[in-house]
């Protein structure tokens, strides 16, 4: 810990690039997977000189958090359609799971994002209609992938069967 404000700043500043580092690998692998390679340069220079995403990636707040783990768990489950493997699934439960431990309001997020994602890939290329292996029962990636959300959020937690007040000096509590 420091005393000195602008050092402490700094350091929360600091622990907000590795989110804005990973969403740029994300973004560029997922255009290179699209488009091919100056598809994905393309995608990366465009997201990362946004403006919107240059300010969230520079100031000490949970939204680069939530806009990285968030693409990432979209990106994984994009991936995931077009083949399935319990790897995969692990990844998108660690994911998820980080997004909703970076935000809560990542539980909104990612249904409709994922919800939009199948759909397109279901309805609009008809992609999983072709090969065996889509058509193969997901129910097993499914309990998967919610035991592994579970196991990230309760560890964010730290496995704590106590209600949240218990972790609140009384003085807090009485404000």
């Amino acid at each position: 810990q420091t005393k000195d404000p602008k050092i402490a700043l700094s350091l929360a500043r600091s622990g907000i690039l590795p989110f804005f580092i990973l969403t740029c690998v994300v973004v560029y692998l997922w255009g290179k997977n699209i488009g091919g390679e100056n598809f994905g340069l393309a995608a990366l220079a465009i997201f990362s000189f946004t403006p919107t995403i240059l300010a969230i990636s520079g100031v000490a707040t949970t939204d680069m958090a939530l806009c990285s783990t968030v693409t990432t768990s979209v990106y994984i489950y994009w991936r995931w359609l077009l083949k399935r493997s319990l790897g995969l699934t692990v990844l998108l439960g660690i994911f998820v799971g980080l997004s909703i431990l970076s935000k809560l309001s990542a539980i909104i997020f990612l249904p409709v994002a994922l919800l939009a994602l199948y759909v397109g890939n279901r309805f609009v290329t008809r992609s999983d209609l072709t090969t065996k292996e889509r058509k193969a029962p997901v129910v097993h990636h499914w309990v998967s992938a919610a035991i592994v959300i579970f196991l990230i959020v309760w560890s964010g937690y730290r496995f704590s069967f106590e209600s949240i007040n218990i972790h609140i000096p009384e003085s807090m509590l009485s404000l």
